[in-house]
């Protein structure tokens, strides 16, 4: 029904989007998880490493858009979208775990 619903909403020129629905919900997902992560990291006064991981994220986003984008167009793009929110996840969580100290 993917394929109904973008026709209904976006026009027949983006029914070929509803593919990718998923992975935008995935998205959705990764980022609330790393906002989480990031809340944690900021309540404890890692301002510093919020940064540094956003920017490596934000670097590995923008290296993989430049050899993936061209070849793959927007799913590739989602896809490295995917694996950068991916990666922020885990570098906030690597410094954020030993942080909450649950018993």
């Amino acid at each position: 029904w993917g394929d109904s619903l973008a026709l209904l909403v976006y026009g027949p020129h983006y029914v070929q989007t509803a593919a990718l629905a998923p992975l935008f919900g995935a998205l959705v997902c990764l980022r609330c998880l790393s906002a989480g992560a990031g809340i944690v990291l900021l309540a404890a006064g890692a301002q510093v490493w919020r940064f540094v991981g956003t920017f490596v994220a934000l670097a590995a986003y923008l290296a993989g858009a430049a050899a993936i984008g061209p070849a793959f167009e927007l799913a590739g793009l989602v896809w490295v979208n995917l694996g950068a929110l991916l990666l922020l996840f885990a570098l906030y969580l690597f410094k954020a775990l030993p942080l909450l100290r649950v018993s």
